[in-house]
């Protein structure tokens, strides 16, 4: 999945600037896409060998006062992906299972570009 969004990342600019000109929204497409992928993915999936773009979605646990547990997150080290967060990475994000937990939440997922 995250080779096929590169793919689609290394377009040149001026194909999605004529099919936005043509009424086509092809960023929002993309958008959608990739949500709709994750969304119909197995769960605790991860996505970590492109080279632009990483998704980890992750099933929370809320039950039993666990408050969503370990949430995760990804590390952006510049040449890969990580599906923890690390003091060397060059970005990273993470997400409070407790937070997540008291939004409701049953899931979440995690993109990082």
């Amino acid at each position: 999945m995250s080779k096929l969004v590169d793919t689609m990342l290394e377009a040149p600019s001026e194909s999605y600037i004529q099919t936005h000109k043509a009424g086509i929204k092809t960023t929002q497409i993309i958008l959608d896409s990739v949500n709709r992928v994750i969304l119909n993915s197995p769960s605790n999936v991860s996505y970590l060998n492109g080279k632009n773009v990483a998704l980890l979605g992750k099933v929370l646990d809320c039950q039993n006062n666990n408050n969503g547990g370990d949430a995760e997150g990804l590390s952006d080290f510049g040449n890969g992906f990580s599906r923890n967060v690390a003091s060397k990475a060059q970005a990273s994000i993470s997400i409070d299972g407790n937070v997540a937990c008291e939004g409701k939440g049953f899931n979440h997922f995690i993109f990082d570009q």
